[in-house]
C-alpha cells in the first residue's frame, strides 16, 4: 500500500509493531528515484488518541517546543510521520566495561543535552525515555528512535519528570563502570532520584560535571598514594641508608671528641672566626 504525504509517496517496508488500533512501520519514498530516503511511520486508529497527539504537539509549540513530526490523515488512519535513523539501541550496544570513566561520563552528558535540544514535547520524550527508544552511535553521541507504543502516551508529562526519568537512565549507565558507580557523583544522584530532586535537565548535566570534578580530585589523591604503595620498598630503603650514614656520622664526631677534645666542625668555624678577628685590628 501506498501513502500519499505531500510529495512523499511512502511504501511499506516493514512493520515494527503492532497493538490493537495502534502500528508502527518502516516506510521508504518511493518518489525520489535517486535517493531513498526511510522514514518511521506510526499509524493510530483511534480518533481520541490522534485528537490527544495533536493536542500535545500544539501545546508544545506555544512552549516553543517544536516535533519533527509530520501528520497526515489517510482514510480513517491519523499517521505521523518521523525520519527513521538504523536502529542501535542504547540497551543493546552500550556496556559500562566497554569505555574508559571519561567515556562514560560523556555518553551521559550526551544523553542529557539531547533530551534538552531535541524540540519534542515533554510527553513524547517521556515515551521515547520510557520505552528506551534511546540509539547510541559509534561516536558515542546520542539520537532517538520513534518506534514507539502510542497506547502509553499521557496527556500531560513535566519536563521534570523527563528528567528523572533521564536521570534514572544515566544512574543506570554510570553504575555499569567500576571506575564510576562508587563516585561521590553517583552517590548524588542516587539521593536525589528518590526524592525525585531533578527540576530541569540543566540540573542533570550539572551533576554529571560535578561527578567529574569530584572524580578528578578523587584522582589526584589515589595517584599520590598508588605513588608511594608502589615505592614503599624503594622509600624505606633510602630511610634505613639515611639512617645508617647519620649514625656514622655521629659515631664519628663523638670519637673525635675523645681523641681531639674538640668537635672538628668547631675547630674549623672557630679559627675563622678568629682570623677574621685579627685581620680586623691589623686594619
Amino acid at each position: 500500500m501506498i501513502y500519499s504525504a505531500g510529495r512523499k509517496k511512502l511504501e511499506k517496508i516493514s512493520k515494527v509493531l503492532e497493538n490493537g488500533p495502534y502500528e508502527v512501520w518502516i516506510v521508504c519514498d518511493t518518489a525520489e528515484k535517486e535517493y531513498r530516503a526511510y522514514f518511521t511511520l506510526l499509524l493510530i486508529k483511534k480518533h481520541n488518541r490522534a485528537k490527544l497527539f495533536l493536542e500535545i504537539l500544539e501545546e508544545g509549540r506555544k512552549n516553543g517546543r517544536f516535533s519533527q513530526a509530520q501528520v497526515f490523515y489517510v482514510r480513517d488512519n491519523f499517521c505521523v510521520l518521523y525520519p527513521w535513523q538504523k536502529e542501535r539501541l542504547l540497551d543493546q550496544f552500550y556496556s559500562g566495561r566497554r569505555y574508559s570513566k571519561d567515556e562514560c561520563r560523556q555518553i551521559c552528558v550526551n544523553l542529557a543535552a539531547e533530551c534538552l535540544a531535541l524540540g519534542e514535547p515533554w510527553e513524547i520524550l517521556y515515551l521515547l525515555l520510557d520505552q528506551r527508544q534511546i540509539y547510541l552511535r559509534n561516536d558515542g553521541s546520542i539520537s532517538f528512535g520513534y518506534q514507539m507504543d502510542i497506547s502509553r502516551l499521557k496527556a500531560v508529562v513535566s519536563e521534570q519528570e523527563c528528567a528523572v526519568k533521564c536521570a534514572g537512565i544515566i544512574l543506570w549507565m554510570m553504575e555499569q563502570n567500576q571506575d564510576l558507580e562508587k563516585t561521590m557523583g553517583v552517590k548524588l544522584m542516587q539521593k536525589k532520584l528518590r526524592k525525585q530532586g531533578y527540576c530541569s535537565f540543566a540540573q542533570l548535566i550539572q551533576d554529571i560535571q560535578i561527578d567529574s570534578e569530584l572524580w578528578e580530585k578523587k584522582q589526584t589523591a589515589e595517584i599520590v598514594r598508588d605513588f608511594f604503595r608502589r615505592r614503599q620498598k624503594a622509600v624505606l630503603r633510602a630511610l634505613q641508608i639515611f639512617c645508617v650514614l647519620l649514625g656514622i656520622l655521629a659515631l664519628t664526631l663523638l670519637f673525635s671528641q675523645i681523641i681531639a677534645g674538640e668537635f672538628p666542625l668547631q675547630r674549623i668555624f672557630t679559627s675563622s672566626f678568629e682570623k677574621i678577628g685579627t685581620e680586623s685590628l691589623i686594619n
